[in-house]
């Protein structure tokens, strides 16, 4: 079991379920419709568990594949709850 699906199972209690995650041509979808690409690391995160409420709405929130905003050359993918803080990378 790859590190991700295994702190995802320790998290939940139980491996993560197909309807949890979100598919591949989903995201490579979301990539060709906005013009960016979604980092690997990412991907694998958003693969087992991009759909469960638990895993991206906590104390910092996930965008989904098709909601991933960017600003200034930054794909952003993760926010505090409040909007303070914002996480990305560099695109290009």
């Amino acid at each position: 079991m790859d590190r991700i699906r295994l702190t995802i199972t320790r998290l939940l209690g139980h491996a993560p379920q197909a309807a949890d995650g979100i598919a591949p041509d989903e995201s490579a979808l979301a990539e060709k419709v906005a013009g960016f690409v979604i980092p690997p690391p990412l991907r694998l995160f958003y693969a087992p568990a991009g759909r469960h409420p638990a895993l991206l709405n906590g104390f910092n929130v996930f965008a989904l594949p098709h909601e991933l905003p960017t600003k200034d050359g930054l794909l952003l993918f993760l926010s505090d709850n409040q909007g303070a803080c914002c996480w990305g990378v560099v695109q290009g």
